[in-house]
């Protein structure tokens, strides 16, 4: 074989899932292929499928058929994480996984598969798919109705014509093994259509187009990719429904290629997420536990008198001692150990002291509708700049500016107001996140005086490092021509625009965490 074989710490565990009336005998080919370029395969039988014991008359749900997988995935120890593989209907199994343990999934691969969207029922790829389907397509298919208490429930069973045209780019001997093994099966419609809508987390999903299949048309593949984007698309030539028989390199080549893109353990980060002024660690509470399920370490910290951290704000003078946490933290990592340091609105400027301190310890630090200060000017000024354009004491509405300390050395906190926090900056999001935030807010300050005093961050320090913006645009508290001058001022490598308020982390937070994990692999060392 030319497959090349991957070292141990590279090697990817995939499970293969097979489609309706097969089992994991569909694999065969497959199987020892990928094992001789160095990877793990598990695969599976579901339910009334292959050798598995049951009949599909005692299947009645889509679960309980693909009760197998998901016992499958519960075994793994907790660090541990497959690539699933769904073929045809399998797809459908490898959504429900990737549903129930996404924290399991490095990626979600779908091989000439059905590909459920998040904004519909499960049923609703299969309902596209009956309804563009002539019924003249399914030649000698036997459906029949089962289980008297199930008015809803269908068998499906594949007769030798419909094999073929299953098989139609696949061997003789293929096509006799595929009648011999073929059972009866189930579409599960009814079923499907009254489960709850799945989600995919952050789990990374790709598509395998067949060209040449006509049982799921590369049309009809095409159209749920369209339908629900995928991070990439491959293709396979000369392919029927059947790529793990009829083409079984290429099928290897692709999956391969997969793994070393997608698989987890070569690509765990440590993101680092510096909170906005007044907010806290509570702040990353939807963010967090995605980037955790995509398998990345998150550390979220509490900046100086701010969430959890018993310090009080009119007691915090500096903007040096407000940002001791992550510099503290910063200190305590090991020498070559790196992090994706990741700041929101105020916490901008946390993230630019930190890179002029440890600008080695930064693979790339993104400004989440962030302040972003330059290497030219004070880091007070583009602070200045904004409160000059949007005063606060006239523009942030029931917000109260405190003033404490001396005259000679005044130091001014920031209490946000009940009706700042729900019509400019929560505006687009949940209103259980605009009552979080009423509880959980707590006063902050920007610094200005101390800022404006402070030296000028370094080319050598903060200069160096990689950084990336995130454009919110539909954000009130910073708008999005503000955010543009800054990038245009200051620099950012990467650009991403979300359409959403300042508080994306609670308004668009899987939009905020795709665009994290895109960063992590372009970044990631």
């Amino acid at each position: 074989m030319d497959e090349i074989r991957m070292p141990d710490d590279k090697q990817a565990h995939f499970v293969l899932v097979h489609g309706a009336c097969h089992g994991a005998w569909s694999w065969y080919k497959l199987k020892p292929l990928l094992e001789a370029a160095g990877h793990r395969v598990t695969l599976l039988d579901l339910a009334a499928a292959g050798i598995d014991k049951k009949a599909i008359h005692d299947i009645h749900t889509f679960s309980a058929y693909t009760q197998p997988l998901l016992d499958f995935l519960a075994s793994l120890k907790p660090n541990e994480k497959v690539i699933l593989v769904g073929h045809s209907l399998g797809g459908l199994s490898v959504a429900l996984a990737v549903d129930g343990f996404p924290e399991k999934i490095s990626c979600a691969v779908f091989l000439a598969a059905f590909m459920p969207d998040t904004t519909h029922k499960p049923s609703f790829v299969l309902d596209q798919y009956w309804e563009r389907t002539p019924a003249e397509d399914w030649l000698d298919t036997e459906f029949a109705p089962y289980s008297s208490s199930q008015q809803h429930m269908t068998t499906m069973f594949f007769g030798p014509k419909f094999l073929a045209k299953l098989y139609r780019l696949s061997s003789t001997e293929d096509l006799e093994l595929a009648k011999t093994l073929v059972r009866p099966a189930s579409l599960f419609l009814h079923d499907l259509s009254t489960s709850n809508n799945y989600s995919y987390g952050s789990v990374p999903r790709v598509y395998i187009i067949c060209n040449e299949d006509e049982a799921i048309p590369q049309e009809f593949q095409r159209w749920m990719i369209e339908n629900s984007p995928v991070q990439d698309v491959m293709e396979i030539e000369g392919a029927d429904h059947m790529p793990m028989l009829c083409k079984p390199r290429e099928a290897c080549t692709c999956l391969s290629k997969i793994a070393q893109k997608y698989d987890r353990k070569k690509k765990k980060m440590h993101f680092v997420l510096v909170h906005c002024a007044c907010g806290g660690a509570w702040t990353w509470y939807k963010v967090k536990p995605r980037l955790e399920a995509a398998g990345h370490r998150v550390t979220a910290l509490d900046m100086a008198a701010s969430g959890l951290n018993k310090k009080s704000m009119e007691n915090v003078r500096t903007f040096c001692e407000y940002s001791e946490p992550l510099l503290e933290f910063m200190a305590s990592l090991e020498e070559n150990e790196k992090v994706i340091l990741v700041g929101h609105s105020l916490g901008g400027l946390n993230l630019a002291l930190a890179m002029d301190k440890f600008p080695h310890k930064v693979s790339v630090a993104v400004f989440v509708t962030a302040f972003l200060p330059d290497t030219i000017h004070q880091p007070s000024y583009f602070l200045e700049k904004y409160c000059e354009k949007y005063p606060p004491e006239n523009q942030w509405i029931d917000t109260k500016i405190l003033v404490h300390g001396s005259t000679e050395e005044p130091h001014a906190t920031v209490v946000l107001g009940p009706e700042f926090v729900a019509s400019m900056a929560y505006q687009l999001s949940p209103i259980e996140d605009i009552e979080l935030a009423k509880m959980l807010f707590r006063p902050g300050s920007l610094f200005l005086g101390d800022l404006s005093k402070a030296e000028r961050f370094s080319e050598e320090g903060y200069g160096s490092v990689n950084r990336a913006y995130v454009v919110c645009t539909k954000d009130i508290v910073i708008p999005p021509e503000f955010q543009h001058w800054m990038i245009e001022c200051s620099g950012a490598k990467d650009v991403r625009e979300i359409e959403t308020d300042h508080m994306v982390v609670a308004s668009k937070p899987q939009e905020l965490c795709e665009y994290l994990l895109e960063i992590a692999q372009r970044y990631g060392h």
